[in-house]
């Protein structure tokens, strides 16, 4: 590559809106709708610039981790934080309704402040760590490097410090990898390695992206979904679905476009009448959704388009799923900016905010049921109810019927007298049973653990990183993947749950203990428990919130006789017993 292509490809802009052959999007949906992205988005900048050390007389200025700078509760900055870099750059680059740091020299000083304090912080090959010290996660490590390059580009600046950083880390990531199969993860390490090479003209990110393309694509499922942790999670699959559909806007592959329409038909099942989407059914339990992949893609796919306007209808609702804890927040901030950005449209009148309210996009309108067998979920839809059953979580669902309020369940969880505690929603392959009404799933229960740091623990874990993590990052890693996310043990407890469509949606479920020195203490029908550790998970989405249902009679029954049977019906006018 020539000197005057390499300045060229260092200093283009990068418009989050349009690739060469995605049509721009036309006016027929509601811009009212579309400004709720910059609203929900600019609504949270002052948060930002409360959590980043403003103060340039000190070491961490730029570091957007307040438990580290300020209340020094953290021994290290964690690398995830500084996403928050591309957040300030959008503000500061573009002009849109309600950003009034447009422009404003201080925003873009905290912009390359925080890039600047993303490559001090690094470990001397470039990576970063996100929960633990010597960890050289591979996730904070690709969000923050995207983050990172696109915020360079947009602050228009040039800088040796900031360049040679994303540099090396980039090559950190030509040459590592992590345990596990999360494939959001290997999704962004496409778009960072390309966008890196695009910046840098070096090839070796050319092919390095292209290989992480490849694992991407060998993990997608015949039916759409991509693995994660060994299962399928809706709100993974968009934040895939997102970094898939930015690389393809730059080098529009064909593949990657035949790739991301079957990921897009997948995860529209799962946008539910009230708008939300995914939840506690996924392998990972989540409740993301990242729009700007969508908006991509909607000018062509309408699926695309009907998810990005059901995601605006739960803003306008107030029914998104809430990631607003210190760390969450900073995900999607940014990615709410470019999906505005993609399509901008002027702000309608308060009339069209009311018609916008009243929309309702999110039921398909036929009658359909669908059993997708590699992901093991049941998704049922008739003129009165929508539900989703995850046979893999061993028939958690979710029931949505016309005039009454969602149906979350988790699961059944029980504790023993001897505080042991097992559920029965752990993903793993079943045994799973369809007819045209009727849906059964069995599998046995699993212990579960739910383990809080102490002190002591805490000593140990820290000597422990300390001796191997600098050499061994990737033996740690898998060994704490094993114990809190991937490992599970059997409880000796036996389930079968049947689930009946009709005039009346009937749900069984026949407990069995093995064991019959268990002794149950106490028992629930869970609405929205998630055993398996995610970061993005646990967060507040108004279709799981309701109450526990309390099994204290059916305890009572499985002591006695090692067995019981919980019938619950709700007839599709919306009562229940």
């Amino acid at each position: 590559m020539s000197t005057d292509m390499q300045y060229e490809s260092k200093h283009k802009r990068f418009d989050p809106g349009h690739g060469r052959d995605v049509p721009e999007s036309k006016s027929e949906r509601n811009p009212w709708l579309r400004s709720l992205y910059v609203q929900t988005a600019t609504a949270q900048i002052p948060r930002l610039l409360t959590m980043v050390d403003t103060n340039p007389f000190r070491n961490t200025y730029g570091c957007f981790d307040r438990n580290f700078w300020h209340y020094r509760t953290a021994d290290f900055p964690s690398g995830m934080y500084q996403e928050s870099v591309l957040s300030l750059a959008l503000v500061w680059a573009h002009r849109f309704p309600g950003n009034h740091w447009y422009q404003h020299p201080r925003i873009r000083e905290l912009a390359l402040a925080g890039m600047r304090f993303t490559v001090r912080s690094a470990h001397d090959d470039g990576s970063c760590d996100d929960y633990y010290p010597f960890e050289r996660a591979l996730g904070a490590t690709v969000f923050s490097l995207y983050a990172g390059i696109e915020a360079y580009l947009l602050c228009d600046s040039y800088d040796p410090e900031i360049m040679d950083g994303l540099e090396k880390r980039a090559l950190w990531l030509v040459n590592n990898d992590e345990t596990g199969q999360l494939t959001n993860h290997q999704a962004w390490a496409v778009i960072s390695l390309f966008r890196m090479y695009q910046l840098t003209g070096n090839a070796k990110f050319l092919t390095a992206s292209e290989v992480r393309l490849r694992t991407v694509l060998n993990w997608q499922s015949s039916e759409g979904w991509f693995l994660e942790y060994g299962g399928c999670d809706p709100g993974y699959l968009s934040v895939t679905i997102d970094a898939l559909a930015k690389y393809y806007v730059l080098t529009n592959d064909p593949i990657v476009y035949e790739s991301l329409q079957r990921a897009v038909t997948f995860a529209r099942y799962f946008l539910h009448p009230d708008n939300t989407f995914g939840g506690h059914y996924g392998s990972r339990g989540t409740c993301h959704f990242y729009p700007h992949g969508m908006e991509i893609l909607a000018t062509t796919n309408k699926h695309a388009s009907e998810l990005a306007e059901g995601f605006l209808q739960s803003l306008a609702q107030n029914q998104a799923a809430a990631f607003d804890d210190d760390r969450l927040y900073t995900h999607r901030l940014p990615n709410l900016i470019q999906a505005y950005l993609q399509g901008q449209h002027d702000e309608a009148s308060v009339e069209e905010e009311a018609a916008a309210t009243s929309q309702d996009c999110a039921l398909l309108p036929d009658e359909w049921n669908r059993y997708f067998p590699e992901a093991q979920v049941h998704v049922h839809h008739s003129l009165e109810s929508y539900g989703v059953v995850s046979c893999a979580k061993g028939g958690t669902f979710k029931l949505f019927q016309k005039e009454a309020p969602c149906v979350s369940d988790s699961g059944l969880i029980f504790e023993m007298e001897d505080g042991q505690i097992c559920v029965m929603h752990m993903q793993e392959k079943r045994e799973v049973k369809i007819d045209e009404d009727r849906l059964s799933v069995q599998g046995m229960m699993h212990w579960v653990h739910h383990e809080t740091a102490t002190p002591f623990k805490q000593i140990l874990f820290r000597l422990g990183v300390g001796i191997w993590g600098r050499r061994k990052s990737q033996v740690v890693r898998k060994v704490l993947q094993r114990r809190l996310i991937a490992g599970r043990r059997e409880a000796p407890v036996r389930f079968q749950r049947t689930i009946r469509w009709g005039a009346e949606i009937e749900i069984i479920d026949v407990v069995e203990l093995f064991d019959r020195k268990l002794e149950v203490r106490r028992g629930a029908i869970s609405s929205d428990a998630n055993s398996i550790y995610t970061a993005a998970g646990h967060v507040f989405q108004s279709d799981e919130f309701s109450s526990w249902v309390d099994l204290k009679k059916h305890v009572c029954e499985l002591n006695e006789s090692g067995k019981t049977i919980i019938r619950r019906v709700f007839p599709t006018s919306g009562s229940s017993d």
